[in-house]
């Protein structure tokens, strides 16, 4: 069997909405939609439409073909247009929206999917054609370009064959039928095809401009063109990003921000001090502390509950210590997840036993629901962490004294109870397991290549759910995907993911996503979830028109300061 087989969408990295604009309200809209927007002209025409949002970190890469992470991911959703965009209805609920494409159908097979694209430009006047969605795909599935979200794009026809050097990346399964007209042939039916279109991967790219600029593409505003509601007229790298309305675009007239400020903040209290003080109108809240304290101020209007996110560890299997499951079955055990909630999250998360977020549904069921907590029984199983590791220093042949060992976790340096959770870390696995832990903290682009060349043992992040569906968590870990690369394979898990892909029967993808689960988290532990996200986001009361999908990005393009 082939090992690369990987189906469907993001997204987000990363530590995505998760870490994308820092725990914008996942279920619920925080505010009135674009349709109220017409309600409010007079209040906003003599208002500064200048917004102030949070990134996390540095974006890794504004190439669409070549980052990965959330925070990019939600730069580039302003700045680029998709084929449709995710948004929310007068719900609150998800909808996909019109967006480059105006309308499309698809064969009765399933099989083909044909877009009609309406008339919109790039910024430096040219119109966006369909080529340019066809170049997008292919450049990102080419072999050479090395893109991390290539896997995504597995469903179209030759995909698979054409990540595996078999077959060039002109054979894939897109074509412009004309200037307007797409035509995207898949591999088999999918049923999340939809979803993928509202993706970075459905962005389309100028090959033009990205030869012309070649490796540079992406690091500056200067060497990009766009065609989406803002451009990028500034870039501080490290400090912020500016974003500008776009006055070319389509459907300007739905824009009213001029300006959106994101600005790169690290540190909990300078970030909570800034929205105290209206420096930032959005942000997640992560510390009971600052919740009371801006509970107390009542400047805000405020949303709560489940995010589609796990923050978890994971190992490099590459390494020897680790190439053993009862290793990393002991440090699974050795985690105390209640006490991380309590003294690193401050209760503002939930003890994660499963690595399928709370969120999740699956054919109108909750999975949490349905297939219960396979840590809960890997604990029951295993009193004694100690006693596990030892007995995989014994199967791996190495010295058995525990004290010996001394391993390094890389730490990516967010704002969101990353360090302190690396010092927990140091005691715990030293009080539990007898080990010594080393510490490396790196910039979070640093981070994404260490772990992407496999340069690292153990390290931790999030990963957000891209759309509502359990194959969202377990596509990640399919052989030979490489949006988080840990050296892991499994043949079973493979095909349990492959039968929950392609199948129609409900209660057949049930059963196979909850035996993949397991594997992953219980057999394996090739993964280590501790926490699940909860979503405190808090906004100032004079923002209007956000729209946080549960699924997607935050989307700014209806915004306003009323």
């Amino acid at each position: 069997m082939n090992k690369r087989k990987i189906f469907l969408l993001f997204l987000v990295l990363t530590l995505v909405l998760s870490s994308i604009l820092t725990g914008c309200g996942k279920n619920n809209k925080l505010d009135e939609s674009k349709a109220d927007t017409n309600e409010h002209e007079e209040k906003f025409n003599d208002v500064e439409q200048y917004l102030k949002v949070i990134l996390d970190d540095e974006p890794s890469s504004l190439d669409v073909a070549k980052g990965s992470d959330g925070n990019s991911g939600c730069i580039l959703a302003e700045v680029m247009e998709s084929l449709t965009r995710l948004e929310q209805d007068e719900n609150g609920n998800d909808i996909i929206q019109k967006a480059g494409a105006e309308s499309w159908e698809t064969s009765e097979d399933g099989l083909v999917w044909t877009f009609h694209l309406r008339d919109f430009n790039w910024t430096d006047g040219k119109p966006v054609t369909a080529e340019d969605y066809v170049y997008g795909v292919k450049r990102t599935l080419d072999p050479n370009t090395a893109s991390p979200c290539a896997d995504l794009l597995m469903p179209i026809k030759n995909a698979e064959a054409i990540l595996n050097g078999t077959v060039e990346a002109e054979k894939a399964g897109i074509e412009a039928v004309d200037d307007k007209t797409l035509k995207v042939t898949l591999e088999y039916p999918c049923a999340y095809f939809l979803s993928l279109t509202y993706s970075r991967v459905m962005q389309p790219q100028r090959k033009d401009i990205i030869e012309q600029h070649g490796d540079t593409y992406g690091t500056e505003p200067e060497t990009m063109v766009f065609c989406g509601p803002f451009i990028i007229k500034e870039w501080v790298h490290n400090s912020k990003v500016i974003l500008a309305k776009n006055d070319s675009y389509w459907d300007k007239d739905s824009v009213k921000l001029d300006k959106i400020e994101m600005k790169i903040i690290d540190d909990e209290n300078a970030t909570m001090g800034e929205l105290l003080n209206g420096s930032l109108d959005i942000a997640g809240v992560y510390s009971a502390e600052w919740i009371e304290k801006l509970d107390e101020s009542g400047k805000f209007n405020t949303s709560s509950g489940f995010e589609p996110t796990t923050t978890y560890m994971f190992f490099n299997q590459e390494d020897k210590l680790f190439s053993n499951a009862n290793v990393r079955r002991a440090f699974s055990v050795a985690l105390d997840r209640e006490k991380i909630q309590k003294d690193i999250f401050n209760d503002t998360r939930i003890a994660a036993y499963g690595w399928i977020a709370p969120p999740v549904y699956i054919d109108g069921e909750n999975f949490r629901e349905k297939c219960g907590d396979p840590i809960k029984e890997l604990l029951e199983e295993n009193k004694d962490p100690k006693e596990l590791l030892i007995k995989g220093l014994k199967e791996l042949g190495m010295d058995e004294d525990p004290s010996k060992i001394t391993i390094t976790v890389l730490q990516p340096s967010d704002s969101n109870g990353g360090k302190i959770f690396g010092e927990y870390l140091q005691q715990e696995l030293k009080q539990k397991l007898g080990i010594n832990v080393e510490l490396e903290r790196v910039e979070w682009p640093v981070f994404q290549d260490r772990t992407r060349d496999l340069d690292y043992q153990v390290a931790y992040k999030s990963w957000g759910g891209g759309y509502n569906d359990p194959m969202s968590f377990l596509e990640l870990w399919v052989s030979g995907c490489t949006i988080v690369r840990t050296g892991w394979s499994n043949e079973k898990y493979d095909n349990l993911i492959k039968l929950a892909s392609t199948s129609i029967d409900s209660k057949e993808r049930l059963e196979a996503f909850k035996e993949a689960e397991r594997i992953l988290i219980k057999d394996e532990s090739t993964i280590i979830p501790y926490a699940y996200w909860t979503k405190n986001t808090y906004m100032h009361k004079n923002v209007k028109g956000v729209m946080c999908p549960a699924f997607g990005d935050m989307e700014l393009k209806y915004a306003y300061i009323e």
